[in-house]
């Protein structure tokens, strides 16, 4: 009984980190956007919250659920920013649980799909520029 009186503590807690996470990236404008006029405190305050939600979902649901797809994608999302290649492996951790999840079919598996592609173009594209 303490043990799940405990997981769902952290399950609380996880969702406010993922709810806070939410917040500081749409004011950081971390989300999936071409723009790069980013404050780089405020996405680190971001991974912080989605890398706490990640911990506490990871305990909760293990790692073959939506939210844990969620918050790798968020985290992706982040990292787009800055490190594509950083970004590309966390887009590829939530394509891999959406497909597993949903299906290959699944609008979110097609949208985490589409966002990769999109990321390994512009990682392509830099590193052709250097």
């Amino acid at each position: 009984m303490g043990a799940v009186y405990h997981r769902r503590s952290d399950l609380a807690k996880n969702q406010s980190s993922a709810k806070d996470a939410g917040s500081v990236a749409s004011k950081s404008n971390a989300g999936p956007s071409k723009h790069s006029d980013t404050s780089g405190a405020d996405l680190q305050q971001a991974l912080k919250y989605y890398y706490r939600a990640l911990t506490s979902y990871m305990l909760v649901y293990g790692r073959g659920h939506s939210c844990t797809a969620e918050c790798y994608k968020h985290i992706g999302a982040i990292y787009a920013k800055t490190d594509y290649k950083k970004a590309l492996k966390y887009y590829n951790d939530a394509f891999e649980i959406h497909k597993l999840v949903y299906g290959e079919d699944h609008i979110e598996t097609q949208n985490t799909s589409k966002v990769y592609e999109e990321c390994k173009e512009r990682n392509r594209r830099q590193r052709r520029i250097r």
